[in-house]
């Protein structure tokens, strides 16, 4: 690895990363269609709210306020599970139909992106979820700040 782009504030490493994720996105919507992206951004936009979520009941257990987590904690299970639900059809249906009419790239890219975006945020949940239990069992310590 070049050590360079391991630095946040080295603006051409910056700017190579956002191109390239720019350019990615602008492939994928030149090869298809706005619709090629468009069911995967949803199912994103919805597991970043569980990410947001998971981060608020494990703040708000670490802190004591465990009843309040309750707030966070329903909503954050509701959501996961329809998304989760949306994704799986996704990958198992909706993009492998793409790949049937032609569309292998876009179609391939699609279920690895989607995999990996669930899959990324299953593991915060899950680490956000043994964290709370850890504190809730008094394995780790609250910390009343």
């Amino acid at each position: 690895m070049i050590p360079r782009f391991a630095r946040p504030d080295w603006w051409p490493g910056a700017i190579l990363a956002a191109a390239i994720i720019t350019g990615s996105w602008g492939w994928l919507i030149h090869s298809g269609e706005i619709d090629t992206i468009w069911s995967m951004f949803g199912v994103c936009n919805q597991l970043l709210a569980v990410l947001a979520l998971a981060l608020v009941s494990t703040w708000l257990i670490n802190r004591g306020r465990g009843w309040y987590a309750l707030v966070t904690i329903l909503p954050m299970l509701w959501v996961c599970t329809t998304t989760l639900t949306a994704g799986t059809i996704l990958i198992t249906e909706r993009f492998p139909a793409e790949i049937a009419k032609g569309n292998v790239v876009t179609g391939r890219l699609n279920i690895a992106l989607t995999a990996t975006v669930m899959c990324t945020v299953l593991a915060i949940v899950f680490w956000s979820a043994a964290r709370c239990a850890g504190v809730v069992l008094g394995f780790v310590p609250v910390k009343r700040e």
